[in-house]
């Protein structure tokens, strides 16, 4: 147990640190040369590095900053981040030589106690750091022999964080383009879209989630004979299956942007689907987005989308349409949310219901050669395990995030596959509960930027922000300025192609 904070003189004249336990004093560095230790960390960490020496390093655990100056004054250190979980000990050195001048000096970021929650919660957004030669997470030892409580948290989160920006940031490069397109195609014609947030709180009872797994097929007919206060909540995939048994859900839930989104719809009548209201954003399949009458938006962290914020503050930042359903319903309020259709393995060697859209992508595609069974089998393998286990582990995380004191309960109907952690298995409907009632607030249209826009200043260094990113990951820019050149001579193409009259 830590007890106290000690400054002394260390016999070469330097401040050193000294933590009072309750079994005995430690001294953070050397009592007879402190800077000597630090430049000694420093030379040893660079020399088991096997890797480059440059980029963005972190540090969990400030103290006197001596293990943290050498690698400051390394011109391959691009930028030092610093996180300190104790404030009190912040607040006992920062006017401390040579903290002080630690503090001072040119890319050195430092986050303190609380405020360490709240940089690692925008971890995800900081896509600024990407374009650095690469990451290192650095920890004295005697920092953290002494702190382990606090730093090993801090160092776990910041580890997830990263990894988490990572992933984002590849989604964005590969689907940068594909992106730019569909946002520019949207606003042309964005319909009647008010903010998501316009459904949240105003509803009870019990929502069925619904994917397009093969277990969906376990529970239509049910679903068909009796869907009485229910309230259906249906990803994009499993509009199909459901539409053509006779059921009509009360929301769609849409994200994905690839052109091929348009067989979960094509087929089905036009006007029954467009009558659905769907949650969707700026950057999905505009053949999809073009087809609701009443869309609710959502914002990600996509840097486009941040156009939003200042409309609605909430972030849907998830990998699986089936995390953004449940997310939206846990939202809306309801008690209890009942799971179905959502298979995070592929039973029985199948990876959609049938009826879905899969079906009849197949027979598009298909061919003497290529059945409706070997392609599924192609894509049972393209998906693979990994991928599935992902997105369930994404849902069971969001779910342990979401349930507090059991509510809203949430049952797992007959899916398949691996099991969803914090459900409940059922083989029956829930009927004990309430009925599914409320009402959408009469929320104002959102106004969106003309597509006139798209060449102006603000909207133009997001555009050219975002495909930064792309440039980074996929065309390996050397620089933020390289990629941000590049980003720079593709949208001045796109605004050419405006002024000569061309659609994108």
């Amino acid at each position: 147990m830590r007890r106290g904070i000690q400054i002394e003189r260390a016999e070469t004249g330097k401040p050193t640190l000294i933590i009072n336990r309750s079994d005995k004093s430690v001294a953070v560095y050397s009592r007879h040369d402190p800077e000597r230790d630090g430049l000694r960390f420093y030379q040893k960490q660079m020399q088991k590095s096997t890797g480059s020496h440059s980029g963005l390093f972190f540090f969990i655990g400030m103290g006197l900053g001596y293990h943290i100056i050498p690698f400051t004054a390394d011109p391959g250190v691009e930028r030092t981040v610093i996180l300190e979980p104790d404030e009190d000990l912040f607040q006992r050195v920062k006017d401390i030589e040579p903290v002080r001048g630690l503090l001072s000096r040119e890319g050195v970021e430092v986050h303190v106690g609380e405020e360490i929650v709240r940089f690692l919660d925008d971890m995800q957004g900081r896509y600024d750091y990407i374009f650095h030669g690469g990451f290192r997470i650095v920890r004295y030892p005697r920092l953290h022999q002494i702190y382990r409580d606090m730093y090993d948290p801090v160092e776990q989160r910041l580890h997830e964080g990263l990894n988490s920006l990572l992933n984002d940031a590849s989604t964005i490069g590969r689907f940068a383009a594909l992106w730019l397109n569909n946002f520019i195609r949207n606003i042309q014609h964005p319909g009647l879209i008010h903010p998501v947030s316009a459904l949240f709180g105003r509803w009870s009872g019990t929502a069925v989630l619904l994917g397009a797994g093969p277990s969906l097929n376990n529970v239509l007919d049910d679903l068909r004979s009796d869907k009485r206060g229910l309230y259906l909540v249906a990803t994009d995939a499993a509009l199909k299956p459901l539409i053509r048994r006779g059921i009509r859900p009360d929301l769609v839930i849409s994200m994905d942007p690839q052109p091929a989104l348009h067989y979960h719809v094509s087929g089905l009548p036009i006007d029954e689907v467009a009558s659905i209201p769907a949650v969707v954003n700026l950057l999905g399949s505009p053949q999809v987005f073009s087809l609701f009458r009443k869309k609710y938006l959502y914002s990600t962290r996509h840097p486009i989308l941040q156009l939003l914020r200042a409309v609605d503050d909430e972030l849907f930042n998830y990998t699986a349409v089936s995390s953004l359903g449940f997310r939206v319903a846990v939202e809306m309020g309801f008690d209890s949310i009942v799971l179905a259709g959502l298979d995070f393995a592929c039973t029985g060697m199948h990876a959609y219901a049938w009826d879905s859209f899969f079906y009849d992508y197949c027979v598009h595609y298909g061919s003497r050669l290529r059945t409706p069974g070997s392609i599924e089998m192609e894509m049972i393998h393209r998906r693979g395990g990994a991928k599935l286990r992902d997105y369930g582990a994404e849902l069971e995380a969001l779910i342990d995030n979401t349930v507090k004191d059991g509510k809203p309960c949430v049952y797992n109907w007959r899916s398949g596959g691996s099991g969803i952690c914090g459900t409940r298995r059922i083989s029956s409907l829930p009927r004990e509960g309430k009925a599914a009632v409320g009402t959408s607030r009469d929320a104002a249209v959102l106004s969106l930027p003309s597509e006139a826009a798209l060449c102006g200043d603000e909207l133009r260094s997001l555009l050219e922000g975002t495909l930064a990113i792309r440039n980074r990951i996929y065309r390996h820019a050397p620089s933020r300025d390289n990629a941000l050149s590049l980003a720079h001579q593709y949208m001045q193409k796109i605004c050419d192609m405006q002024a000569r009259g061309f659609k994108v």
